[in-house]
């Protein structure tokens, strides 16, 4: 293999010299706030921050308060916020919230940013000398410094009173600063340390700084002071009395020198005239800053007024052509872009990356190589643009390739390959000859373990150039299926199998064995769900598990098995699967460049939409990155992506190249300022002070409120708030919640306000968070009483509760009373109707009684009659003395049956009455010695049901009979009980007794009918013989109460 040999020879003392050559990086980026954006006017005088982070600018056309996003003016002749002046010259906070404001033409303005009172005071008010105010400066007795026309105006914000100091020796005075217990006062006659106690000039610093001139700014920070003055610019230590001036090189035109401000990192900014420089108290000037109209992202003007940081870091720059914000002055996502006519970076488009060292990388462009050094920021060009002949190199580079011994392999676009080896000092660049090579143009290169280089070509497929010098090997596409699936080779990948896994334009993945030689191709099929997302393949990344990931045109895609696991039968068939990640896991875009891994389990991915954070444990994006953070464009491009030995990632794009540590991208993200701006009902702002509005009056701001009443009118609340970002302010997120009401956050899509209606009366809390890319929260909150309306208080609610009372307590009486009179009419005519039954069944009884009894009379007598005539027939005799009996019988079970009848004897001292008058009349005939026990009056108050009485009665006339007929005893006895509701009645005799199984066997009819009548009345009956003799019957049963139910 011939060698065709290149020496450069990069001698880096004469670069340093040649000054020329280098360019420093572009990172600095400036974003425009001007008209347009809500600023009153475009010549900003003066910047400053307030206690609670809103930053003020003072323009020649009114006062701005800024937000991130919305201005708030100040001017005069406005309804709401009117001054007494435009001109802004300076501007202060003193303690409580109060802003000061100097005015050239206005006087002195004071802005109470609690209540949104403002006073003026000026001459024609009589409390101040002179309407023309350049600067304000405090002491520490609150008594404010003002730089005149007049001279020094001492003022008493309290008293409201001035005094004009110097008024003969220095009438123009542009800058106070109260430094260490003295004012610093710069004006026209040169300077002036003064100590306000003795009213005296303090002639040391005086001798210290001599001869200054006109001075035109002071400021300190520590124990330095900076002096800008006639005769150049000073920076003083007030601890060591050390003088120093600051030095510009002659090529560097700075102008007047109008404004000073140190920044986070201890140097110096120096607003100018003519542009914007940065001072390193060592290294002296380091950085300038000029408006170039080729440049969008450069400084607005170069008439640089005022400058300023705010707490988040962000740089603040007044120009006469509106703010220019420096949102990240040390980013850590650094930058590099070709600007015309500068030197440095000659190609917008950046395409392949390789690292000489840890701190050298090579750069490959579409106008030659380039060589980044990120230590001193500078970028030497090796292309046809180049000054030293030796470093001409006029091609596009597509792919460059360190191998393992440090050889850094170039590939071009139709001009093969090179090799660069060689020092720092004395790099050497060959050209590879190679047959058929000479006009090729290489997309990726690779080199295997055998010293094998591969090398992917546009159109002329994969080759392979062995080291022993012989012709190249070549797989190109074959219409029957064997070779490569296309003509292109986009990027190649080595696994540990000997296999080459080859990404193609629209042929899909191809895997070459690198010993048999067979090529298998893996394609995507709409059918297979665990196919590939896409044809077009432009990068590979295998990740420490062995996992093959894939980036497309059409999203990521990570094999589903580890490439040790992935066999030949496994391709034979067909059968590798793929997982597919895009949209819905996160992606911003589709096309996925390239990956690097930054060791931390995240992969950062190239896109058309910036790059991606892709979390792999979590299989989702976790952040993206865009231009706003620093990047070149959301385009990047192909091969553009390369990760350093000490995790340094590049990526290169289609206006430049970043580079960054992947670690420090995320790290120190400040918790952002939330404030509540305003309240609003019905869409109408509440003022603070005044009438209020809707019955709403504020006392103080919503924002220095801790507690806001709404009356039950206010149905319609609307709170504004802001977050006090002023880093990438468009990618700030909201959410709120009212505690009480919502019962999640609510993340809010457009606008900074929330609004509520139809509120109920009650205690609520309105918190609202704000978080940037990084998520990270934080808010404000306030309390939130709704009122209640008057019918809803107590008070009304006790007199609801009484008014109902009342009206229920009136209509129950009424309807009681009509209840009442309705259940004695009820009453009255049931009362009639059971008199009336009882007077018929009374009538009916008594004529039955009568009428029966007259004919069983008639028929006893009849009966008695007969007898005497049929004495001598004594067959005829006992049929005859049989109808006595049964006569008899029957009129005693009529009487009976009546007296049931009878409602007077309706208790159970009547039922125990009428059961002793049986016994005794049917045992005593026989001879049997009968008595009852138990009879009590209090039996009279307990009330029996007609049933009862009547089966009771009849049951124990049974057993009264079978003790006459059967028992042969000679004594009976009938005891009853009563416990509560339970009657017990118990008779007893002592005769022969009575065999229950015998009695069972003969079917005996009357023991059998006693049993039944007791279950009748839902008692008990229990008939037993005892051991001694007699019988024993036993009733239990329990009396209902009135309104009970049997």
């Amino acid at each position: 293999m011939g060698v065709l040999c290149r020496s450069v020879f990069l001698t880096w003392l004469i670069l340093a010299v040649n000054h020329n050559a280098f360019t420093q990086f572009h990172e600095v980026r400036f974003r425009h706030i001007g008209i347009e954006d809500g600023l009153s006017q475009s010549s900003v005088n003066t910047i400053y921050q307030d206690s609670r982070g809103f930053i003020w600018i003072g323009t020649q056309d009114g006062l701005n308060r800024f937000d991130g996003t919305d201005f708030t003016i100040y001017r005069t002749g406005l309804n709401d916020h009117a001054i007494c002046g435009n001109y802004i010259y300076d501007i202060l906070e003193r303690e409580d919230a109060e802003m000061w404001v100097a005015t050239f033409g206005g006087g002195l303005i004071r802005i109470d940013q609690r209540t949104q009172q403002i006073d003026c005071f000026s001459q024609s008010e009589g409390n101040l000398p002179s309407n023309r105010i350049f600067s304000i400066a405090e002491d520490d007795q609150q008594i404010l410094w003002l730089g005149s026309n007049e001279g020094l105006i001492r003022f008493d914000p309290k008293e409201k009173t001035s005094e004009v100091l110097f008024h003969s020796r220095m009438n123009f005075i542009g800058s106070v600063e109260w430094i260490q217990d003295r004012l610093w006062i710069g004006g026209d006659s040169g300077l002036i340390v003064l100590d306000p106690v003795t009213r005296k000039s303090d002639e040391n610093w005086i001798d210290l700084v001599g001869h200054t001139g006109t001075v035109s700014t002071i400021a300190a920070s520590g124990d330095t002071v900076m002096l800008a003055c006639q005769e150049g610019l000073f920076c003083i230590n007030t601890r060591t009395g050390i003088k120093s001036e600051i030095s510009f090189p002659d090529h560097l035109p700075k102008g007047v020198i109008q404004s000073v401000c140190r920044i986070h990192n201890g140097n110096w900014l120096i607003a100018t005239g003519n542009g914007l420089f940065e001072w390193h108290p060592v290294r002296g000037i380091i950085n300038t800053y000029y408006s170039n109209v080729s440049d969008p992202a450069s400084l607005s003007n170069n008439n640089v007024i005022a400058v300023c940081q705010s707490e988040d870091q962000v740089v603040w720059v007044g120009t006469r052509n509106g703010l220019s914000v420096i949102e990240n002055p040390e980013p850590a996502i650094r930058l590099v872009r070709s600007i015309p006519g500068e030197s440095g970076l000659q190609s917008r488009q950046v395409n392949a990356f390789a690292a000489y060292n840890d701190t050298l990388v090579w750069a490959g462009t579409s106008n030659g190589l380039h060589l980044i050094d990120m230590e001193q920021e500078l970028v030497t060009p090796w292309n046809s643009s180049s000054s030293n002949a030796y470093m001409s190199f006029p091609v596009e580079i597509l792919s460059l390739y360190r191998d393992e011994e440090g050889v850094i392999w170039v590939g071009t676009k139709q001009d093969g390959v090179y090799r660069l080896t060689g020092s720092a000092v004395q790099p050497v660049l060959q050209k590879i000859s190679v047959p058929g090579a000479e006009r090729l143009s290489v997309h990726c290169i690779r080199k295997d373990p055998t010293g094998r280089l591969w090398l992917g070509t546009s159109a002329k497929g994969l080759w392979r150039v062995d080291p022993d010098g012989s012709a190249p090997v070549i797989y190109s596409y074959q219409e029957d299926g064997t070779g490569l699936s296309h003509t292109y080779v986009f990027c190649l990948e080595a696994d540990t199998r000997d296999r080459m896994w080859i990404g193609t334009p629209t042929g899909g993945v191809n895997v070459l064995d690198t010993r048999s030689e067979k090529i298998w191709h893996i394609q995507n099929d709409p059918e297979e769900p665990g196919s590939l997302s896409n044809d077009i393949i432009l990068s590979f990344y295998t990740d420490d598990r062995g996992y093959l990931w894939v980036g497309t045109v059409d999203g990521l895609n990570r094999t589903e098995l580890p490439l040790t696991e992935i066999t030949a039968d496994l391709l034979d068939r067909g059968k590798v699967r793929f997982r597919k990640y895009g949209r819905n896991e996160g992606l911003p875009n589709e096309v996925v460049y390239g990956m690097l891994d930054d060791g931390a389990g995240s992969l950062w991915m190239s896109t058309n939409r910036g790059i991606a954070v892709f979390h792999m444990a979590d299989e989702k994006v976790s952040a993206v990155i865009t231009p706003a953070d620093g990047l070149q464009n959301n385009e990047f491009n192909q091969n553009a992506f390369y990760l350093t030995s000490n995790g340094t990632m590049f990526f290169g794009g289609v206006e430049g190249m970043n580079f960054f540590e992947p670690g420090k991208v995320f790290s120190g993200k400040d918790a952002l300022q939330v404030v509540l701006t305003n309240v609003a009902l019905f869409n109408e702002t509440v003022p603070v002070g005044g009438n209020g509005l809707y019955g709403l009056h504020l006392e103080n701001d919503i924002g220095f409120m801790d507690e806001l009443e709404l009356s039950y009118k206010h149905d319609m609340v609307t709170f504004h708030y802001a977050a006090l970002s002023f880093k990438r302010p468009e990618q700030t997120v909201y959410r709120y919640k009212l505690e009480g009401f919502d019962k999640k956050w609510v993340y809010a899509d457009d606008g900074r306000s929330a609004t509520y209606t139809n509120l109920k009366p009650g205690k609520y809390s309105f918190l609202v968070e704000a978080a940037g890319p990084d998520l990270n929260w934080s808010g404000t909150s306030i309390k939130v009483m709704v009122g209640t309306p008057p019918w809803l208080t107590w008070y009304a609610t006790l007199f609801y509760l009484l008014l109902a009372a009342g009206l229920i307590y009136t209509y129950t009486r009424l309807r009681i009373r009509a209840e009442t009179r309705k259940l004695l009419q009820q009453q009255e005519v049931a009362n009639a109707r059971i008199e009336e039954r009882e007077l018929y069944r009374k009538k009916s009884a008594a004529d039955f009684h009568d009428e029966a009894g007259k004919f069983i009379t008639k028929i006893n007598l009849f009966a008695e009659m007969a007898g005497k005539e049929a004495a001598q027939e004594e067959k005829l005799s006992g049929f005859i003395q049989k109808i006595r009996e049964n006569t008899l019988e029957l009129g005693t079970n009529m009487r009976d049956f009546l007296w049931s009848m009878d409602v007077r004897m309706d208790n159970l001292y009547d039922l125990v009455d009428r059961m002793r008058d049986a016994g005794e009349l049917m045992l005593t005939e026989t001879g049997i010695m009968f008595r009852a026990e138990g009879l009590d009056p209090e039996f009279k108050n307990v009330p029996l049901s007609q049933e009862m009485r009547r089966v009771c009665l009849q049951l124990f006339k049974e057993a009264f009979l079978n003790t006459a007929r059967h028992s042969g005893a000679t004594k009976a006895v009938l005891k009853v009980t009563l416990s509560g509701q339970q009657l017990q009645v118990l008779y007893q005799d002592n005769g022969t007794g009575i065999v229950l199984n015998e009695a069972a066997k003969k079917g005996h009819y009357g023991l059998k009918l006693m049993q039944e009548r007791a279950e009748k009345i839902g008692g008990s009956l229990q008939i037993e013989s005892p051991e001694k003799g007699g019988t024993l019957v036993t009733l239990d049963v329990k009396i209902p109460q009135m309104g009970d139910t049997e």
